[in-house]
This record gives structure tokens, sequence and C-alpha cells, in this order.
């Protein structure tokens, strides 16, 4: 498997989540994504595959996985953290 199948992972399981409505299927996607990007940040820190633009889709992928994580599966959040994920746009 070259890096570039190793970089799609957590791709594809991104686009999964964002397009899930089931609850129990976002609850395993998210997971699932979770140590994907984990795994995926931790390869390009030992310098396989480093990339700048890939480390910054990464970190989007992370906010985008905490507001699914906060505004549909309703993890509970606190305020301090809207102003550095981007926020949610809510109260």
């Amino acid at each position: 498997m070259n890096n570039n199948d190793k970089g799609s992972d957590w791709k594809r399981l991104l686009d999964e989540l964002l397009a899930e409505t089931d609850k129990q299927k976002l609850e395993s996607l998210a997971q699932q994504l979770e140590n994907a990007l984990f795994l995926r940040s931790q390869e390009l820190e030992a310098g396989n595959g480093s990339s700048d633009v890939e480390r910054q889709a990464i970190k989007e992928a992370i906010d985008k996985l905490f507001r699914v994580k906060v505004e549909k599966l309703g993890f509970p959040i606190d305020r301090k953290f809207l102003g550095r994920t981007g926020g949610t746009g809510e109260s």
C-alpha cells in the first residue's frame, strides 16, 4: 500500500461520516475516523509521506469530526473550545 492509499482511508471515512444520518453508524464512523486521523498524523510526524497540505486537511477533518460529535451525537462541549474550532454557530 502506498502513502496515498493510507492517506485516503481517513478521507473516505470523513466523507462517510458527513453523509451518514443513523446515530449508531455515526458513532462507529466517528471512532473509526478518530483512529484513522491519529494513525495518519503519527505517520506524517514520522516523516512517512509528510505533506503540509495533508496536515492542514487533517486539522480541518478534526474540526468537522468535533462538530459532528457535538451537533449530531450530543457530546457535551466546553464553550472555551468553540473559538478554536470555528464554533458551531450556536449560542
